[in-house]
């Protein structure tokens, strides 16, 4: 019931924190458990579940988050898209270009709408992983998807081009 106080209060992340920090290796599989009753018990807000694979996510502890986000959808709660992206940007820090693409591939099947921010990580990832068509492909549909085209996305593109020594296709972009 604290868990869900301090979400309220934006003071979720760091106790949690502190508390998988300081917490036995099991602590993790026991603390979604332990929300969901108090969830019920609380007739609370689904924002904790959020806060909580965000924060796997911050805290790098991917195996938890990925585990967070699968008993989320089980038990019908989806994660906001910032938190989905705070996710997508942590692995792509660890140059996790792989899991990263296909967790956005898992936010459509999940039908949660990605945002500018998502698609220029998108953007970056594939360009990153040498799969420039696909970019090219994310950048087109962005304007299908109603979401202008921002400094960041035609900058992903153009220095890809260019590294690939794509002078020509850099400059119509």
């Amino acid at each position: 019931m604290i868990l869900y106080t301090l979400t309220k209060n934006k003071e979720f992340k760091s106790i949690l924190k502190g508390i998988l920090v300081l917490g036995s290796i099991d602590l993790p599989a026991k603390l979604f458990d332990a929300v969901l009753y108090s969830y019920r018990m609380c007739d609370s807000s689904s924002h904790v579940f959020d806060s909580l694979f965000k924060t796997y996510a911050h805290m790098k502890k991917f195996r938890n988050a990925t585990d967070v986000f699968c008993q989320m959808k089980d038990y019908g709660f989806l994660p906001t898209v910032e938190s989905c992206n705070k996710y997508i940007r942590s692995l792509l820090n660890l140059n996790r270009v792989d899991i990263a693409l296909g967790f956005y591939k898992k936010m459509w099947q999940c039908r949660i709408s990605p945002n500018v921010y998502t698609l220029n990580m998108v953007i970056g990832a594939f360009c990153k992983s040498g799969k420039l068509e696909n970019a090219v492909k994310v950048f087109k549909e962005m304007d299908c998807m109603s979401f202008s085209t921002t400094v960041a996305s035609y900058n992903t593109l153009i220095v890809e081009y260019c590294n690939k020594g794509l002078l020509s296709s850099a400059v119509k972009t």
